[in-house]
């Protein structure tokens, strides 16, 4: 008895037929952590049993390798998972340099080697300063 075939992601909505996996996970549509979970099943040869038991608790991606944050009490120990995405370019290009000259445009880490998330171009951070949202706003120093 064989396995059934697993489905793959459409690529647009009004696109007929599937996408390979290969380049769904090199999508500059991916999560961080999705892009995160799928590193870590290309590390682990597509089986998400090894991610599971993975033994390198060294890794940078260790704690977000099921593509969820990890509980707040153990987030607040560990870099965010943006950071880990470029901790781990560091570890595997071994300087800032190769990281930037990076060719290896299939692996899913790649729109995120710079600890940035490409789909927050130009956006400010959430919250900010308040006395900067409100021109009409005076801070008090």
């Amino acid at each position: 008895m064989s396995l059934p075939a697993r489905k793959t992601p459409k690529k647009e909505a009004g696109q007929q037929g599937n996408v390979p996996w290969s380049k769904y996970r090199t999508s500059d549509r991916l999560t961080p952590l999705r892009a995160i979970r799928h590193r870590c099943l290309d590390c682990s040869n597509e089986q998400s049993l090894e991610v599971k038991m993975c033994p390198v608790k060294g890794c940078a991606l260790w704690n977000y390798r099921f593509g969820r944050n990890p509980a707040p009490e153990i987030r607040v120990q560990i870099p965010s998972a943006l950071r880990s995405m470029r901790l781990k370019c560091l570890d595997c290009a071994t300087s800032q340099g190769a990281v930037r000259k990076c060719w290896v445009e299939d692996c899913p880490l790649y729109h995120y080697r710079f600890g940035k998330n490409p789909a927050r171009a130009g956006k400010g951070r959430k919250g900010g300063n308040p006395s900067l949202q409100n021109p009409n706003s005076r801070a008090d120093f």
